[in-house]
């Protein structure tokens, strides 16, 4: 696959789970990585729970169009 000709062309994102050891304060265990494939820039959104994951990517996507 070829990289991305301008940012926010191809985004890629990773669902991940810090396990007992990455909680934070707030409870967040899991995490997803979103990252632009042109710039290599990347974001990090922290969930307490996996069944919140679509709804990020969502608004992680509206609000990059934005």
């Amino acid at each position: 696959m070829t990289r991305a000709k301008k940012p926010g062309y191809r985004l890629t994102a990773d669902l991940a789970e810090g396990g007992n050891i990455l909680i934070t304060d707030r409870g967040n265990r899991y995490f997803i990585i979103i990252m632009d494939d042109f710039t290599r820039y990347k974001w990090f959104r922290p969930m307490t729970k996996k069944s919140q994951a679509l709804k990020e990517v969502k608004a992680f996507i509206t609000a990059f169009r934005n």
